[in-house]
């Protein structure tokens, strides 16, 4: 994993190359940002033949999301297959929206918002991002089917995990609970609206709204004497009291994890710490404090209202990131790289500017009791750090031990590991933790895992699969669902453990009985390994009928209607990989 925090003054504009040729986006700084460093960069990833597979746009924040305006005004410099962002649409409950045309003042939105117009806009016509990724028709939010992106939330982009942290339902509520309050203040609640017309207010209150935290001056002052520093500052900075940031708009922003070629990098934006603690305790669960990162980009460019001393408390790692270049706010606070020096061995933080608190911690007598390092930039491209993939030394990636168990509960990460597999075998479907501890603990429900060996049954769960038995008239049936391997650990042969261990407890505790279970084409692996385990191809139709809720059911929407579908067991080529099998063409009708 290759992560450049590009020079974005005061802002955020982070590329991370996850896989080869395949990144993250994250947020774009300023137009001049864009038109410096991030287009040329992007450029050049786009004649290589790279694409971006996620540009995440974190919050409504001009030191985020300006560039990325920039960017989607014209033809974009680089293909980019999904687009996350949380706007108007995504956030509001109550306001109706319709296509009607009113009397808001949108071209004061665009001339106060400092965008240009182009000829007389109409009612569908806005100015802000939300228009323009309309505009491109990237999709939007898809991992959420279209909705907002809100923690919790587990799934793969390729081969890389991703866990968001932020923002939670309170934060979302806090969010939509701030332009309520801006739009009564301008009188335009109870006014029917276009959408277009919306999302350009919406975004325009939030990027008026007052700073929720507090510029640490005083410290600063200190922390930027870098000849003559007055005592250990680093020391009496750690007693300065943690004041929470109130900000809505840096409360809504989307944070995460990116877990990918064994490495996991904690990516904060401008989040409140305490969601962050929430989400992390959640997804990881309580026996595994600390959790270790192998990077950690700090929040809210270093602000202490954003990192609190709870939050470092459960975190650990040996590299933080710190975006700013101190103007406006004088970010990073002094606090916030207190808390970090004193903490642990070889701490390192890297700057995508070379600041003046930089030279004072270089300078700082904490140097004679704790161990740390301040990394700057060589040149003007901002910082960049590699994160190499963990390996063997043959090359091969390296082998996970583990152990095959039936478990009839799940811990808080164990839930969260199961999430995550599920969205590899299947991308499209919304699996919540209830759903998984409930089907766990089903009576009729055998729930086999391959387990990280730790010497408990409590370790990472990197594969698993079900077996699900019920009664019949015609006697007991026994079905095998969900069969997935992580896919940073395949090809060592977990698969077929899990398998072979599944088929031995029904034949020794369920048989005689059959045991049926359907696979896509698409997955050759997996094919192969159950006809290798003896399972037959049934010459067979097989039919599904998706029904909605009775509430959505009710609404008489096409959408809503339940849909028949035929799955077809077969293709041609799976028919010629196994042509002993004889397969049919066509299905039997």
């Amino acid at each position: 994993m290759n992560i450049q925090l590009l020079p974005a003054l005061n802002g955020d504009c982070i590329l991370v190359e996850h896989a080869p040729g395949h990144y993250f986006l994250i947020d774009g700084g300023y137009v001049d940002t864009y038109k410096n460093f991030l287009s040329p960069k992007l450029r050049e990833i786009a004649a290589a033949g790279g694409v971006i597979d996620v540009l995440v746009v974190t919050h409504i924040d001009g030191d985020h999301i300006s560039g990325i305006i920039k960017m989607m005004e014209g033809r974009l410099p680089v293909p980019v297959k999904e687009i996350w962002y949380n706007g108007y649409r995504h956030i509001q409950s109550t306001a109706p929206v319709s296509r009607e045309k009113e009397d808001f003042k949108h071209k004061d939105i665009c001339k106060e918002a400092n965008v240009p117009l182009i000829s007389p806009m109409s009612a569908r016509q806005g100015c802000t991002l939300s228009t323009l990724i309309t505009r491109q028709d990237i999709p939007w939010n898809g991992p959420s089917g279209g909705a907002v992106m809100m923690a919790p939330m587990s799934f793969r982009v390729g081969d890389t995990a991703v866990h968001v942290l932020s923002p939670n339902k309170g934060d979302i509520e806090d969010l939509e609970n701030y332009w309520k309050k801006s739009l009564i203040k301008d009188k335009l609640l109870d006014k029917e609206h276009s959408e277009e017309y919306w999302d350009d207010a919406f975004e325009f209150s939030l990027s008026k709204e007052e700073a929720g935290f507090q510029a640490h001056v005083e410290s600063l002052q200190v922390a930027t004497r870098s000849i003559k520093p007055r005592g250990n500052d680093v020391k009496s900075a750690l007693e300065e009291r943690y004041t929470p940031d109130s900000s809505a708009a840096n409360g809504s922003s989307i944070s995460f994890v990116l877990e990918s070629g064994g490495r996991r990098v904690l990516f904060l934006g401008d989040a409140h710490a305490e969601t962050i603690i929430e989400s992390l305790q959640a997804l990881y669960g309580e026996e595994s404090k600390p959790y270790r990162f192998d990077a950690v980009k700090l929040s809210h460019h270093g602000s202490f209202n954003n990192n609190s001393p709870a939050l470092f408390d459960l975190i650990t790692t040996d590299k933080w990131l710190v975006s700013t270049n101190g103007d406006k706010f004088n970010h990073p606070d002094l606090p916030t790289m207190a808390h970090i020096v004193t903490r642990g061995e070889k701490n390192r933080l890297y700057f995508n500017y070379d600041l003046a608190i930089c030279e004072k911690l270089r300078q700082e007598p904490a140097h004679e009791t704790y161990d740390f390092e301040i990394v700057t930039p060589e040149g003007e491209d901002g910082i960049q750090l590699a994160l190499e993939a963990v390996e063997e030394a043959d090359g091969r990636p390296s082998q996970t031990e583990w152990d095959i168990a039936e478990l009839r509960s799940l811990t808080d990460s164990q839930v969260s590991d199961v999430l995550s597999l599920m969205s590899e075998l299947d991308p499209d479907i919304t699996v919540t933790p209830d759903m998984v501890r409930q089907a766990v603990a089903e009576s009729g429900m055998h729930f086999f895992a391959a387990v990280e060996a730790d010497g408990t049954s409590s370790g990472r769960i990197i594969g698993c699969a079900s077996l699900c038995v019920f009664g019949s008239p015609k006697g007991r049936k026994a079905s095998v669902e969900d069969v997935v391997v992580a896919s940073s650990c395949r090809e060592q042969g977990i698969g077929r453990a899990l398998m072979e261990h599944l088929i031995d407890y029904a034949r020794r505790e369920l048989a005689p009985i059959d045991l049926h279970l359907t696979s896509r084409p698409q997955r050759e692996a997996a094919n192969e390994l159950y006809v290798s385990l003896g399972f037959q191809l049934r010459e067979t139709n097989v039919y599904k009928l998706e029904l909605a809720l009775p509430a959505a059911a009710e609404s008489g929407t096409e959408e809503m209607k339940p849909k028949v579908r035929l799955e077809r067991p077969t293709n041609r080529k799976f028919k010629k990989k196994f042509p002993e099998l004889k397969l049919p063409d066509k299905p039997v009708k």
